[in-house]
C-alpha cells in the first residue's frame, strides 16, 4: 500500500471523526499532506456515508476507534484503507517522520475540500 501520507494535489482523504481536537488534527494532516479533506459526518446513515465514499473515491478514511465497527466492514468492501487518528500506531507512524515542514505543493486552484449538501433531489452532491 502507498503511505497515505504522500497526497497529489485534489487527492481526496474522507475524515470521519467525531466534533474533537482529533477532527482539526485530521484536517491539517491533511491539507499538510498536500491533499484535500472531504467530512463525513460519523452519524450519518450507513447508506449516505457509503455513498460520499463511494462518490469520492477517497484514498483512505481518517476515523478513530469509536467508528472502527462502523466503517471497517465498507472501507474493507470498497478496498479502502481505515487510518485511526487515535490510534498509538498511527501517532508512531506521525513521530517516526521528518518534523520539518513538508514541501508546498498545493496551489491556489487546488481543491481544499468537498462538502457533501442534502441536494433538492434527496441525493448528496458535492461541492
Amino acid at each position: 500500500m502507498q503511505d497515505v501520507y504522500e497526497l497529489a494535489p485534489d487527492e481526496l482523504v474522507a475524515i470521519c471523526v467525531n466534533r474533537s481536537d482529533y477532527l482539526l488534527t485530521g484536517i491539517l494532516a491533511i491539507l499538510k499532506s498536500g491533499g484535500a479533506y472531504v467530512p463525513v459526518d460519523p452519524e450519518n446513515p450507513a447508506d449516505r456515508i457509503e455513498f460520499i465514499l463511494t462518490d469520492t473515491h477517497a484514498k483512505a478514511v481518517l476515523t478513530n476507534k469509536v467508528y472502527e465497527e462502523r466503517l471497517g466492514s465498507l472501507a474493507a468492501r470498497m478496498n479502502m484503507p481505515l487510518e485511526y487518528i487515535d490510534d498509538a500506531l498511527f501517532l508512531q507512524k506521525l513521530a517516526d517522520r521528518e518534523v520539518n515542514n513538508l514541501p508546498m505543493t498545493a496551489a491556489p486552484h487546488d481543491l481544499m475540500y468537498v462538502i457533501y449538501t442534502s441536494g433538492t433531489t434527496g441525493r448528496p452532491k458535492g461541492v
